[in-house]
This record gives C-alpha cells, sequence and structure tokens, in this order.
C-alpha cells in the first residue's frame, strides 16, 4: 500500500486507497501516509479515494481529526 500511495500514477495512488479497505485495524505507518496524501495530494480524486478510505476507520481519533480538517 505504502508504495503504491507513493507512485507517479494517480490511478496507482487510488489502488493503494482502496487497498486499506481491506484490513481491519489500519497499520499506523499506513494511516500516515493516508492523511499525507489526503492532505498533500494534488489530483482531486486521489484526496476522495483517500478520504473514503479513512471514513473507514473515522473511529480512529487522528484520522477522524485529519477528515474534520480537510
Amino acid at each position: 500500500i505504502l508504495s503504491m500511495l507513493r507512485q507517479e500514477s494517480a490511478n496507482d495512488r487510488i489502488q493503494g486507497a482502496q487497498f486499506s479497505y481491506q484490513s481491519q485495524q489500519l497499520d499506523p505507518t499506513i494511516r500516515e501516509a493516508l492523511i499525507e496524501v489526503l492532505e498533500n495530494d494534488p489530483n482531486s480524486n486521489v484526496r476522495l479515494a483517500v478520504a473514503e478510505a479513512l471514513a473507514y476507520f473515522a473511529a480512529d481519533q487522528t484520522i477522524a481529526e485529519a477528515l474534520a480538517a480537510t
């Protein structure tokens, strides 16, 4: 997932966000990478895909705060 989020291709980054749904619990490293993409990715479709992925884990306080801030 991490390597996909760092790809040049927006489609690859979106796919990385979608793969995060597969886990019941989000690894802290992946959580931080997703939040960074949410806050900084130049592509609005990537940011939307990441927001949707993070919303699945919105019970996590850090994620809830990141979603509220964007």
